[in-house]
């Protein structure tokens, strides 16, 4: 008796370990590939966190939006490319983070339409799995 209590805990065990190792190692989608939910300009999503920061993140939380808007700078870093969209405060933009390195990186002033993924308010929005909008 206790021998199979040993054998079903063991395989349950292994079951469990299997199931964990498939859900790690998933693939995320590609952002290219995901429906946004939201769209709006850069200004208007900065807005929308500044005025109630709490209501932003039930509306734009875990979402993919859609921000258009000007570039402000853009950095390369660990070769992840960030770009970061104006607002009309001088100390806030929206961060996004591209899901794969540019081929072209946008330059400063450019028009810009990104799709990214919503991961809330520091001092900058940031969007993260970000992808340029052609």
């Amino acid at each position: 008796m206790i021998k199979k209590i040993i054998g079903l805990v063991i395989i349950v065990g292994l079951l469990g370990a299997i199931f964990g190792y498939q859900q790690f190692s998933k693939k995320l989608d590609n952002t290219a590939d995901l429906k946004s939910e939201i769209s709006l300009s850069a200004q208007e999503l900065f807005t929308e966190f500044e005025k109630d920061e709490s209501a932003a993140n039930k509306t734009f939380l875990d979402k993919i939006v859609t921000v258009n808007g000007i570039v402000s700078s853009t950095k390369v870093e660990d070769g992840k490319t960030n770009i970061y969209l104006e607002t009309e405060d001088m100390l806030a933009n929206i961060f996004c983070q591209m899901e794969s390195p540019l081929k072209i990186i946008p330059k400063e002033g450019d028009k810009v339409t990104i799709k990214g993924v919503c991961t809330g308010y520091l001092s900058d929005v940031v969007l993260v799995r970000s992808v340029l909008i052609k």
